[in-house]
């Protein structure tokens, strides 16, 4: 069944389009959390559940690098905002220094 949207200045084409991107960013999102797992499970690692909130702290990420690259890198344990900061940054200076990765663009 269609919905008349026009009443708030969408058309169903437009609805159709963001369900659509809706729907491969949750394909995209799974795919790759169920990478990052796969990877994680090698080195006997914890999975994650949610690609955004897992990764946030930058623990998981680290050991992801760690696996991947055979770098030994121990996260910062804090709960505060700074750690995380810290884990964070450090990811992403592994990334740019040891495998020409330039994310500053990315990130401004």
């Amino acid at each position: 069944m269609e919905h008349d949207y026009s009443s708030l200045g969408v058309d169903t084409t437009t609805i159709k389009f963001k369900k659509g991107k809706d729907e491969r960013e949750d394909i995209q999102k799974k795919t790759f959390t169920k990478w990052i797992n796969s990877q994680l499970s090698k080195a006997k690692r914890g999975t994650i559940t949610d690609l955004f909130t897992d990764l946030r702290d930058g623990q998981q990420l680290l050991a992801l690098l760690e696996v991947l690259s055979g770098l030994r890198l121990k996260p910062e344990k804090g709960k505060l905002r700074v750690h995380h900061i810290n884990n964070l940054n450090r990811a992403l200076d592994i990334l740019e220094n040891n495998y020409n990765m330039t994310l500053s663009p990315f990130l401004s």
